[in-house]
């Protein structure tokens, strides 16, 4: 499984991030999605993770590897790279522990 956090889940957003104010509510709209995630995503979240722990299976970009931070919406070409050889590397190793 793959963790896929959002902004609001960085312990430290970059210089460009900050530059370009992510995260800052630019109308109506963005102020209601912003506080419908503050209020839902935390339970979402852990629900994901409970889950990937219940299962025994990874839980790949959950503050583990080079990859704490992912977002749909920030995927740069290193960062997919990144993550599909972090999933890649935890299958094998699934698929060798059950061989």
């Amino acid at each position: 499984m793959i963790h896929q956090s959002t902004f609001f889940e960085k312990s430290e957003p970059t210089a460009q991030e900050t530059q370009f104010r992510l995260g800052v509510p630019f109308n109506v709209h963005h102020e209601r999605m912003f506080a419908n995630h503050r209020r839902f995503n935390a339970a979402f979240f852990s629900r994901r993770k409970a889950i990937a722990d219940h299962l025994q299976i990874p839980l790949v970009g959950w503050g583990a590897g080079p990859l704490g931070f992912i977002d749909e919406f920030h995927l740069d070409r290193e960062s997919t790279r990144s993550l599909s050889e972090q999933a890649g590397d935890q299958i094998e190793g699934l698929v060798k522990a059950s061989a």
